[in-house]
């Protein structure tokens, strides 16, 4: 997938950081507002990397477009994992950014993923799969209201994770669900990218004394 701008797959400013890191012995991790503990912060950065760079499944004996649909959802893990990790450097939960991700873009999104998913046949299958705040967002989206997109993502991930979800429920075609997924993937990806960004270059203008 590759969304940021390093070439190994970290979060943009990852060079950046490691060398203001080396330069200031440690010490500038505490000027990110992402936690006290610099080890968290590496955790995330690897996270980050395994999402960016995965690139797929390979089964013998499945279909090629099967194949992509199962490799589509473990994407989902793997990015889901890195935005919980990020969630919790900012001392925060999914419940409380709904309109922190709408800034970015995330009614767009939600959209566009209405479209793939003709009658919410995939989403309504995991509706009946996930628990009672899941369904709450869940619902929002199905009636246009305002919703948190953070929760389609970790709806995915539950019940994938629990061995529920196939790319090929609700007969769809696992190219719809390899859409969708690549939409919330990208999206989150880059809020992650952004984000780290954002408390990257906070940290220099407090050590500029900006």
């Amino acid at each position: 997938m590759i969304i940021s701008n390093d070439d190994k797959g970290y979060p943009s400013k990852w060079s950046d950081y490691s060398n203001q890191m080396k330069i200031s012995n440690g010490s500038f991790s505490g000027l990110l507002g992402l936690g006290s503990n610099p080890g968290d912060i590496n955790r995330f950065a690897a996270r980050f990397r395994a999402a960016n760079c995965f690139a797929g499944l390979e089964f013998e004996g499945y279909s090629e477009e099967t194949q992509k649909g199962y490799s589509a959802l473990c994407q989902v893990v793997f990015t889901w994992s890195a935005f919980e990790t990020l969630l919790k450097l900012k001392s925060t939960q999914a419940n409380s950014i709904g309109e922190a991700l709408r800034q970015y873009g995330s009614e767009q999104i939600l959209a566009n993923i209405k479209n793939l998913d003709v009658e919410n046949k995939f989403y309504r299958f995991i509706h009946e799969r996930v628990n009672s705040s899941h369904q709450r967002e869940l619902d929002n989206y199905f009636n246009d209201d305002p919703s948190n997109i953070a929760y389609l993502a970790s709806a995915i991930r539950h019940i994938f994770a629990h061995g529920i979800l196939t790319p090929n429920v609700q007969k769809i075609s696992p190219n719809i669900v390899v859409e969708i997924c690549r939409l919330l993937c990208e999206f989150l990806m880059t809020v992650m990218d952004e984000e780290f960004t954002l408390h990257y270059e906070q940290a220099l203008r407090e050590i500029r004394g900006q």
